[in-house]
């Protein structure tokens, strides 16, 4: 956790380090002139009812009224493409979603699923589980850019944010849209489910390495697809801006849609699809941060209320004792359901009277919560399918040590022995197969020829099956037993059972048999069952045992949270496909705009991602 949390203060460092903020707004340049400081313009989608030159309550995205009197400018002309671009990046959590796609958290709880955009939908639709991999796609597609220019304050309201700032926050709200996007969107949240978390970190590493943004004629890479087919991935879209058309369902559907959705838009005329929101001049912050803070905690809940979900359907993929965890899990999913609940109803009261907005009393910091739950099996283990195509066929060829009587077998028959076993060793992270052919004559003296062998089948088990190693007692084995008549002087083939499938044995030869006789080809199943225990259970059950109360929610959330993030998804390559977006805003803008994300509001604690 902290190595992403360092990874994104570099990320924004390196965005406000690149960027230069336009000179194009006079007001913007008498504030700097002044040694005003003003927060960075924000990027956020659009929503219902906003219009450039309007208020609003950033913390809410709730519309106000217009306090500013400009002029309209735009980027371009009306009836061409300006750009098309098309991003793609892993999506660990909803507090990624709402960075990735903009959403204000305080907005993704304030307004009803009739007046959200398309990424608010995209965000109350879909609660990601960290057990899952998902992958967020977006196709941006932008047609023109107007821009409120030589903006001042309303006389009015010039004299009202002096004398009554309460009032003129209610009224205007404290940022107003400098910028909106004519254009289209479309958004496809890509979902894989996973056995383990090294499965988890496995597939996250083969989907999420195209950061983007690329060109929207792009293909998918073909690992990609690969991993994608082999999950069953299920695909959401989500589009504003081009007519309404149908949202795809397969990777392929989603491949062409993307490559048609320009035209698609540009053949629409498009629609507002983001907006940049600039702060007033002059006027103090007076943003709560409780309202983000309490938007965030009800997401993690919900997450989690997935997640224990998942738990309780999938219990084999966790390392718990399950007759004491699951009253336990019951516990949590009821303290998770209680806290959401809580949550909604502060945030509705908040929304009714900002002056007596509070957090409610009691609730656990969410990521102290999820790290209760029990943890998640490293690898796939229990029955598993062991191929033995490489090893199929062994040869036990001359037998070569004498176990009594002679040198010939004179018996009337002679009766043919072969065992075979897997042999665990080195604490079941390697495994051998011992082969023994014995043959014995039925005469008194009991003459008795044998041999043994012994072969390496997995060199490494983590490398086959991670997290996994074998038990003795959980060991495959095959027998044969055959009678071969005296004097026999064939190959013969004899079946056998368990793992040996056949055997082509010789028990007989002329002259002295001592030193010719034996199996030349002994052959095994083509696949093998074999039972792996996993490596957390060396350590004895997990018994869910109760420790003492952790801290209540507050200001400071929880530096880390082991079930959220697998290490193996954390990469260090970047910046991120969504990082780039807004990269590419800043420089169609001219504005050193942000995302509304966490940190990015006055008085907020820093992300904790």
């Amino acid at each position: 956790m902290e190595q992403k949390l360092e990874k994104e203060e570099m990320m924004m460092a390196d965005r406000r380090a690149r960027i230069v903020r336009s000179s194009a707004l006079s007001l913007v340049a008498l504030l700097l002139c002044a040694g005003i400081a003003m927060a960075e313009p924000v990027l956020q989608p659009y929503m219902h009812g906003m219009a450039l030159g309007n208020g609003v309550d950033l913390a809410s995205s709730e519309n106000k009224q217009s306090c500013v009197a400009f002029q309209t400018t735009s980027s371009n002309p009306p009836g061409a493409i300006r750009s098309a671009n098309w991003y793609w990046d892993l999506a660990e959590s909803n507090a990624s979603i709402m960075e990735m796609t903009g959403v204000n958290a305080g907005a993704s709880v304030s307004r009803g699923l009739a007046r959200a955009s398309v990424e608010t939908s995209l965000l109350m639709e879909n609660q990601l589980s960290s057990y899952d991999v998902n992958v967020l796609s977006l196709v941006e597609v932008e047609l023109r850019w107007d821009y409120a220019t030589q903006v001042q304050l309303k006389p009015e309201f010039q004299k009202m944010m002096m004398e009554r700032p309460d009032q003129f926050i209610e009224q205007c709200g404290n940022y107003y849209v400098s910028g909106v996007l004519h254009g289209g969107s479309f958004y496809n949240l890509i979902t894989m489910s996973t056995t383990s978390r090294l499965d988890r970190d496995k597939v996250a590493v083969k989907v999420g390495g195209g950061y983007g943004p690329f060109a929207a004629s792009a293909k998918v890479s073909q690992e990609t697809l690969n991993t994608l087919a082999q999950r069953r991935a299920t695909i959401k879209g989500y589009s504003t801006g081009s007519g309404g058309a149908g949202i795809p369902l397969d990777i392929n559907a989603m491949q062409s849609r993307v490559t048609k959705f320009p035209t698609e838009v540009l053949s629409s005329g498009g629609t507002l699809t983001q907006v940049v929101l600039e702060e007033y001049p002059r006027l103090p912050a007076a943003m709560d941060p409780k309202i983000s803070r309490m938007a965030l905690a009800r997401w993690a809940y919900a997450s989690i209320r997935r997640e224990i979900d998942f738990i309780e359907k999938k219990p084999e993929q966790f390392y718990m004792d399950r007759q004491s965890w699951m009253p336990r899990i019951a516990q949590l999913k009821s303290e998770a359901k209680t806290a959401q609940e809580s949550l909604d109803e502060a945030l509705a009261a908040c929304r009714q009277d900002l002056k007596t907005c509070a957090e409610p009393k009691g609730l656990r910091d969410p990521a102290l919560v999820r790290a209760d739950l029990p943890p998640r099996y490293e690898g796939v283990c229990g029955t598993q399918t062991f191929d033995m195509r490489n090893h199929l066929t062994t040869a036990v060829h001359p037998l070569t040590t004498r176990c009594g009587g002679d040198m010939d077998l004179q018996g009337e028959t002679c009766a043919i022995a072969i065992d075979s076993r897997f042999v665990p060793l080195s604490g079941g992270k390697q495994v051998d197969q011992y082969t023994k052919v014995e043959m014995r004559e039925s005469r008194k003296n009991g003459t008795c020829f044998r041999r043994e062998q012994t072969r390496t089948l997995i060199y490494r088990m983590d490398d086959l099956f991670p997290g996994c190693y074998m038990d003795a007692r959980n060991a495959p084995n095959g027998h044969l037993s055959a009678r071969a008549a005296k004097g026999d002087l064939k190959w013969n083939v004899y079946e056998g059972n368990g793992i040996i499938k056949s055997a082509e044995c010789l028990a007989y030869a002329r002259k002295r048999d001592f030193g010719k006789v034996g199996c030349k080809t002994i052959t095994f199943l083509d696949t093998i069952p074999i039972t792996l225990l996993h490596d957390e259970d060396r350590k004895g059950p997990n018994v869910y045992r109760p420790e003492p109360a952790t801290k209540t929610m507050s200001a400071e959330p929880a530096k880390s949270s082991p079930q959220t993030v697998s290490a193996g998804s954390q990469r260090t390559a970047g910046p991120s496909g969504f990082t780039r977006r807004v990269e590419h805003v800043q420089k169609s803008t001219g504005k050193n705009v942000v995302t509304p994300a966490r940190g990015a509001l006055p008085g907020e604690p820093a992300s904790t991602k």
